[in-house]
């Protein structure tokens, strides 16, 4: 999600607004997630230390799976669009969110979806 500003305030609303109360939160120790812990179950990794996942109550804490989604979205910039407006940074995430969630697809299965996506819609040049 796009958001103004990130401060542990404006962070911590988001992950409480938009993640299951049971939830597992994972992050690295950035002090922007100061308050998760009193709403989420959460665990923190620390970087800094060479930490980059360990076991913990029989998981593994890490942040692998947000730093490789990230990653795309960043060779996407790169690579393919150079720069984003902030206007319509929710469509570019959107999509990389997309790619992302869909990435263990055949190019085949994500036409299918797509197209079935599009029964009973109809695009116009005007209304």
């Amino acid at each position: 999600m796009v958001m103004e500003r990130v401060t542990a305030k404006t962070l911590g609303a988001a992950i409480q607004e938009h993640t299951a109360a049971y939830a597992h939160v994972m992050t690295d120790e950035s002090n922007v997630y100061g308050e998760v812990h009193k709403t989420r179950r959460h665990a923190s990794v620390n970087h800094s230390a060479k930490e980059y996942a360990r076991q913990e109550d029989g998981f593994v804490a890490h942040t692998n799976s947000a730093e490789s989604s990230f990653s795309l979205l960043k060779r996407g910039v790169m690579g393919t669009f150079h720069s984003l407006s902030k206007q319509h940074l929710h469509f570019y995430l959107a999509e990389f969110d997309h790619r992302w969630n869909t990435r263990k697809e055949t190019d085949g299965e994500r036409t299918v979806a797509g197209l079935k996506k599009t029964a009973g819609k109809r695009l116009k040049y005007r209304d």
